[in-house]
């Protein structure tokens, strides 16, 4: 039988910064539910919008009941920072104190989406904690978030790219009948618009 001491501690990012605060909450939710209880305990850690981070299964189900990562803390619960991820903590928690006395998490599950979390923000923040995490690395993280950056290396490496345009903001704000003239003559409809690095 797999005691508390022997299961993998997985703490479980969600919310964030970005526009996709949102999703990321139901994300969460999918790899919460699905992770074998018998074999890990989970820690959900939420990341608002303006960026604090707070720790707890209550605020994982408040978030989830109003669709955003909530500053609202009860006593079973505390707020977090991520300078704990890679060390023990001193600091009171909801943690025990054989908790603390090693490193808080075993292996970190990033499930947030979007800018600051998909871009290698987050994963060059993971990289100074020492400690494993799920998914790409800083430099993939950089380059996928990039659409630009990414199709130009596919490019460059031999790989067919659909045909497009780059068109900086203020490119199209010094002259946008140019820009669609370019997107007339280079491209053929429909086209899609999206934003690079977001």
């Amino acid at each position: 039988m797999t005691t508390s001491e022997d299961k993998i501690r997985v703490a479980v990012l969600f919310g964030g910064r970005s526009a996709e605060h949102e999703v990321s909450l139901r994300s969460a939710a999918n790899v919460i539910q699905y992770l074998d209880k018998s074999q890990f305990d989970i820690v959900p850690i939420g990341i608002d919008k303006q960026g604090s981070w707070f720790l707890g299964h209550t605020v994982f189900q408040q978030s989830l009941a109003h669709n955003y990562v909530s500053q609202v803390v009860n006593q079973n619960e505390t707020w977090f920072t991520p300078e704990w991820v890679g060390k023990p903590v001193k600091s009171a928690t909801t943690l025990s104190a054989q908790q603390m006395a090693k490193p808080v998490f075993d292996v970190i599950f990033p499930v947030v989406h979007g800018t600051f979390c998909e871009d290698g923000t987050l994963q060059g923040l993971l990289e100074l904690t020492h400690l494993p995490y799920v998914g790409c690395g800083v430099l993939a993280s950089a380059i996928g978030m990039d659409k630009d950056v990414a199709k130009r290396l596919v490019a460059h490496a031999r790989v067919n790219v659909a045909p497009y345009l780059v068109i900086k903001q203020e490119q199209w704000q010094a002259a946008p009948e140019k820009i669609m003239q370019r997107v007339n003559q280079e491209l053929a409809y429909p086209v899609f618009v999206k934003p690079a690095n977001t």
